[in-house]
């Protein structure tokens, strides 16, 4: 299956044209709507949380990934 990204949010390279200094760390939007359909069809509320927003960086030589994961984050 291939999941689309949709947005790719370099944090580091906005910081920077601001003249602060980070970490490199990037967010990716991924949209896949067989996942999003049935967030927002539960609870339109939901929406706010797709498409997905999967975070990287770097930790020492360790990368990181973090995703909010809708079956244990977001239950009534």
């Amino acid at each position: 299956m291939t999941i689309p990204a949709e947005g790719v949010t370099d944090h580091q390279s906005i910081t920077k044209s601001q003249g602060l200094d980070i970490p490199a760390n990037t967010a990716l939007l991924v949209g896949l709507p067989s996942f999003e359909a049935p967030i927002i069809k539960g609870d339109p509320a939901g929406s706010q949380f797709v498409p997905l927003t999967v975070a990287a960086w770097r930790d020492d030589q360790i990368t990181c990934i973090a995703y909010w994961n809708p079956y244990t984050d977001f239950k009534k």
